[in-house]
Order: structure tokens, then C-alpha cells, then sequence
């Protein structure tokens, strides 16, 4: 008679643990399913990754194409401008960009500074860069050429001494430009973010005049000899 019962709990505990082996099986296939869900989300992510910066790159090469074909200056001559007839206004981040004139520099940076954060003209206009030419960008007198950026303001204090202000005196000034850069696509940005001191830059683009919401900035200075806070 026990050996009976025995059997009989036995048989009847093989049957209630069913359901739990099938319910176990059912949550580790599901765990396989959401793992291999996730690696293949994970590799698509990596391809996406992968084509971004693959098309970024060739983006920045285009575009460098782009600027050295239609630049005409030269890290020995000056800025190259042309003042536009009819100036054309365009919009950009919700600020009115008025166009003065076409803008074609080459340049050595001789310093750079950083605008990410606040309003008004920080808001489309996140870097300035010091540019200099011609004798500015001879190695012999860079270190007679001062660049201190005063921030608040988005001005830049040039100061010249030694040899390069006893050779051009006057004209030291002339040789240097402090550009408020407005980047108005990835390209561009891009680009920017690896310019560093040093390096020889191509600008192609516009002198201008901003205005935004109760604030206006400019316009450009349109000529290489005034001194002051005017100039984008």
C-alpha cells in the first residue's frame, strides 16, 4: 500500500512540474531571441556609425574641394572682397543675414576663440579666428605678434613688437583680421572644429550684417586698415 502511494505522489508531481519545464524552455527562447534582437540592433548601429563617419569625411573633402576651387587668394596677398550690388538677405537660426560682400581669405591662425554658449551673436557664431598674411604669416615674426581675445565683447586685442612692428610700423595692423566665423552647415562645422593654431585656412563666404531679435551685429568692416569691434 506505500509503495502505491509513493508512486502515486511521484506521478503526480511529474505531472504539475510539466507546465514549469515547458514554462522555463519558453523564457530561455525568449532570452535567445531578445539577445540576438539586441546583437543585430547592435551591428546595425555600428554600420550606421561607420557610414556616418565614412560620409562626414567625404563630406569635409568635398567641401574643402569645393573652397579651394573657388578661392583666389593666397596666404601672400590680401583678403580678396567684392562689394555686392544688390545685397540679398537670408535667414538662418531665426536671425537676418544681410550679404555685403563676396569674402575670399587665406590665413594662418594665429589664435582662435570659443563662442558655445548665450545668445545673440553667440548663437550662430561659435568661433572667432585671428588670421594673418603675408608678413603676419612668416614664421620669423609670429612670435612678434600678440593675440589676446576679450571674450565678453567678441573682441581681439592685437599688440606687435620686435622685428615684424620695426619692419611695417603702421601697417602691422594691416596684415590681420579677427573673423567671426558663421558656420551655416555640418560641413563647415566640421572643418572648424579642427582648425588649430598654426594651420593655413581658405575662407570663401559673405561680409555681412545680423539681426536678430532685439539685437543687431556689424556690419562687416569692408576695409583692412580701420581698427575696432566692427568686424564679422
Amino acid at each position: 500500500m506505500l509503495k502505491e502511494v509513493k508512486e502515486k505522489v511521484l506521478k503526480s508531481g511529474e505531472k504539475k512540474n510539466i507546465p514549469t519545464r515547458i514554462y522555463e524552455e519558453q523564457q530561455k527562447s525568449k532570452k535567445k531571441k531578445i539577445k540576438k534582437i539586441v546583437i543585430i540592433i547592435l551591428i546595425i548601429l555600428v554600420w550606421i556609425l561607420l557610414f556616418k563617419i565614412i560620409f562626414d569625411q567625404f563630406a569635409v573633402k568635398k567641401a574643402n574641394k569645393i573652397v579651394l576651387e573657388k578661392s583666389k587668394s593666397t596666404i601672400q596677398s590680401n583678403p580678396i572682397q567684392k562689394e555686392l550690388i544688390e545685397q540679398e538677405i537670408i535667414e538662418f537660426k531665426g536671425v537676418e543675414i544681410t550679404k555685403l560682400a563676396e569674402y575670399d581669405i587665406t590665413g594662418m591662425v594665429l589664435g582662435r576663440e570659443f563662442y558655445y554658449f548665450g545668445g545673440g551673436a553667440n548663437s550662430i557664431s561659435p568661433e572667432d579666428l585671428v588670421l594673418g598674411w603675408g608678413p603676419a604669416a612668416q614664421e620669423r615674426y609670429i612670435g612678434d605678434i600678440g593675440v589676446v581675445s576679450v571674450i565678453n565683447d567678441r573682441y581681439t586685442n592685437l599688440t606687435f613688437q620686435g622685428d615684424y612692428y620695426e619692419r611695417f610700423k603702421e601697417e602691422s595692423g594691416n596684415y590681420v583680421s579677427n573673423n567671426h566665423i558663421i558656420p551655416m552647415n555640418n560641413q563647415v562645422k566640421t572643418v572648424l572644429k579642427k582648425v588649430r593654431e598654426g594651420d593655413i585656412v581658405k575662407i570663401v563666404g559673405w561680409l555681412v550684417y545680423c539681426k536678430g531679435d532685439n539685437w543687431s551685429w556689424g556690419p562687416s568692416s569692408m576695409t583692412r586698415t580701420d581698427t575696432g569691434g566692427r568686424s564679422l
